[in-house]
Parts: structure tokens; C-alpha cells; sequence
């Protein structure tokens, strides 16, 4: 069986922020970290909610994208797992990131 990518940082975002986040996480790439957006490594077809609480749970920090569209249903439930997950273990961060217009 394939070991499961451990990707740096997971990307929470609303969706209409996609544009700025994937720019984001593109800087991220050419300094040598490996971001987890859900645009990138979701595959259509198969249990996206169950893959995006997996990549979560194997990430290093979680990055909450707060931009002009607000909080999103999904990131929304992204942020709660996120937190839940800081306070069970100290090591995990969640960091806030406020977009242009946020």
C-alpha cells in the first residue's frame, strides 16, 4: 500500500478566495514547503470530506484563509477540526491569514 503524502500546512479557504489562496500556496511551493489545497489533490469521485479530515490531520499547521467572501460552510468545519486538533496537541498551529479586502 502507498504511504499517505504528509503535506507542510493545509489550506482552509471559501472557495470565491480561490484565486489569492492558490497564489499564496504557490509562493509556498517555490520556498520549499509542501501545501495541501484541496484543488490540487482531491480526486473527483471519491470521498472528498473523509480525504480533506486525513490530509488535515497529517499536516503540520493548518492555515485559515479569511478574505472578502468571509467563512465558507466547509472551511467553516475545516477550522473547528483544525482548532480541536491545536488543543489536543501543542505541537499543531492554526494561523490566520487575512487576504487583500479580508
Amino acid at each position: 500500500m502507498k504511504p499517505a503524502t504528509v503535506f507542510d500546512c493545509f489550506c482552509s479557504y471559501n472557495w470565491r478566495d480561490a484565486a489569492a489562496v492558490k497564489a499564496v500556496a504557490r509562493s509556498l511551493q517555490d520556498s520549499g514547503a509542501k501545501p495541501f489545497l484541496d484543488r490540487w489533490y482531491l480526486k473527483p469521485g471519491l470521498p472528498w470530506l473523509s480525504a480533506l479530515e486525513e490530509h488535515l490531520s497529517r499536516c503540520r499547521v493548518a492555515i485559515v484563509f479569511l478574505g472578502p467572501s468571509g467563512v465558507g460552510q466547509w472551511q467553516h468545519r475545516e477550522t473547528q477540526l483544525a482548532v480541536q486538533r491545536q488543543a489536543e496537541d501543542d505541537g499543531f498551529r492554526v494561523i490566520p491569514v487575512i487576504l487583500p479586502g479580508g
